[in-house]
């Protein structure tokens, strides 16, 4: 082969050799199966649902609701009669690395929950697909106003914190509506997030490019 083709090949190849041995893997962040929902109120002594003040449930992350009014979990309180702390709008939905809660205001006079000081939800026991820390949180609110990271949603690293008493409903005092916050969890597992021994299955197309390319690229260098 005419020399000039050759070096113009070599360039090239050698860079699509370089970029499917050396390209960034991307490593899925760890989702949780599990968790231990607590709902903590002095409400829940006065109106005889639990006499510590504090209701829990460890809940499979499944699609849908996990706990809702009348559902016979600790919170949601039972179908017999419908005998619930949770308003009819009321819920907690995990998903693989989120949580949503859904509030309902039940206040007469204020656009707030109705739940006394020192109520809030609390998310523990995470079970992960990986052993891993929580490290950061974001929070999302629909119809829902006065909560922010670090002071009403809190994290360690394997629990969240909301704070339920003082966060406002956006909507008109009696007026039965709901709002949403949603608390998006950020997680790193606990070895480093390194990078893995085997190759992810996104860079076994890339690595197979460069190999195919190395091989062409001695081929051509031996017909001259």
């Amino acid at each position: 082969m005419r020399p000039w083709i050759k070096s113009a090949l070599r360039g090239p190849l050698m860079a699509a050799i370089v970029w499917a041995l050396v390209a960034p893997v991307a490593i899925a962040a760890p989702i949780f199966t599990s968790a231990t929902v607590s709902l903590t109120s002095p409400d829940l002594i006065t109106f005889g649902f639990s006499v510590t003040g504090t209701l829990s449930d460890t809940v499979t992350v499944v699609p849908g609701i996990e706990i809702q009014p009348c559902d016979d979990t600790n919170i949601g309180g039972s179908s017999a009669g419908c005998v619930t702390p949770l308003l009819d709008q009321e819920y907690v939905d995990l998903a693989p690395s989120s949580i949503t809660v859904s509030l309902q205001n039940g206040s007469q006079t204020t656009n707030q929950t109705g739940y006394s000081a020192g109520s809030y939800y609390e998310f523990t026991n995470f079970v992960w697909d990986v052993p891993a820390t929580i490290v950061g949180l974001q929070v999302f609110l629909n119809n829902i106003s006065g909560v922010t990271v670090g002071t009403e949603a809190t994290f360690t690293s394997n629990s969240v914190r909301l704070l339920i008493d003082t966060l406002g409903i956006d909507t008109a005092p009696g007026n039965n509506q709901s709002g949403t916050v949603l608390l998006q969890l950020e997680a790193r597992p606990d070895n480093g997030g390194g990078t893995p021994t085997v190759p992810e299955p996104e860079s076994l197309p890339l690595l197979a490019i460069g190999v195919a390319a190395l091989v062409f690229a001695r081929r051509v260098s031996s017909r001259r």
